[in-house]
């Protein structure tokens, strides 16, 4: 690919958290580019979600070393451009959400957010038919729930609706800490099924965070393994079409 076609890159990214002696993250060295699905794998306190972090900038004061997304110096965004362009979905989906508002007044308002429009609830007829289509493409249940509170929804509706409304702002970066992971299996492998359909078909670069090694080998088309905050084996598209369990288990833990 060319220089271009680079649009996070991660150049000696350190993370250290005062009182805590060992790093968090230790010399990561990383090229994301356009379109590119990565897995993110490791175990539990490997630093996944800690990369992640840092990448959305809630670790900012902690690190050292430089992210750069689409050229430009992750410290220099304003917020509201970086809110617009990097989208993080974790296995708490209610951060996202408003869940005393209805899953329509949700959708309207993430609409008007990302379209950087004054905050007002705007609701008619047009737009209960855009997002009842626009839902059933996420969950079917969602296109009959409009009126349904979010807090009363099953987790599994509420993640996809959080997902629906993150590719609805169309992000240049989608970050996901292991959203599946508060899920029933049968959940689980429903929304990602339907993640890697709609990161795909939107063409939106996404860095997806697991400890499973199923989801590493069915998903996502590069790997980046982590092991105590550094990067213990890089998987490219070509390596990963053919590796298998035992394999990814020998060399990514």
């Amino acid at each position: 690919m060319t220089m271009s076609s680079k649009i996070l890159v991660l150049k000696n990214l350190n993370l250290k958290i005062p009182g805590i002696t060992k790093p968090i993250l230790d010399g990561i060295n990383y090229e994301v580019h356009v379109g590119d699905f990565v897995i993110l794998l490791g175990s539990n306190g490997s630093g996944k979600s800690s990369l992640l972090k840092a990448i959305d900038r809630r670790y900012q004061i902690f690190t050292s070393g430089e992210i750069s997304l689409a050229g430009k110096k992750l410290r220099n965004y304003k917020t509201a451009d970086f809110c617009r362009r990097v989208i993080t979905i974790t296995q708490n989906c209610l951060e996202s959400l408003f869940p005393n508002l209805t899953v329509l007044e949700n959708c309207v308002l993430a609409r008007q957010r990302f379209e950087n429009k004054i905050f007002q609830l705007k609701i008619n007829h047009n737009m209960q038919h855009y997002f009842k289509e626009y839902l059933s493409r996420y969950n079917q249940n969602l296109s009959d729930k409009l009126e349904v509170r979010v807090a009363k929804l099953s987790g599994g509706e509420q993640q996809a609706l959080v997902l629906a409304l993150s590719i609805l702002a169309k992000p240049q970066l989608l970050l996901l800490d292991e959203h599946t992971s508060a899920l029933d299996p049968a959940a689980a492998n429903r929304l990602m099924q339907i993640t890697a359909t709609a990161v795909l078909e939107n063409k939106i670069t996404c860095l997806l965070s697991t400890h499973d090694l199923d989801i590493a080998i069915k998903y996502g088309n590069r790997i980046l393994a982590l092991k105590q905050g550094k990067i213990r084996h890089k998987i490219e598209a070509l390596a990963k079409e053919n590796i298998s369990p035992s394999e990814l288990l020998r060399d990514c833990y």
